[in-house]
């Protein structure tokens, strides 16, 4: 429907996560459907001793792990 101002709803679609770390920064980029939805670059910081707040968005047990 061109020009209409109703907004369209999309079902959930394919989301990858890319990541690539080297020695001095990692870079995530967040893809949906093949489009670039989020991009980041991370520099090498000392995190040791540094508190982080956050919330809890998935736990799995097999893993270990925790999404947050």
């Amino acid at each position: 429907m061109r020009g209409s101002s109703t907004p369209s709803v999309r079902g959930p679609g394919q989301i990858q996560i890319i990541v690539n770390v080297s020695s001095r920064e990692t870079r995530i980029a967040v893809l949906e459907d093949r489009d670039l939805v989020e991009y980041r670059v991370e520099r090498e910081e000392r995190v040791v001793g540094s508190i982080f707040k956050g919330v809890v968005q998935n736990v799995l047990p097999g893993m270990d792990a925790a999404f947050v």
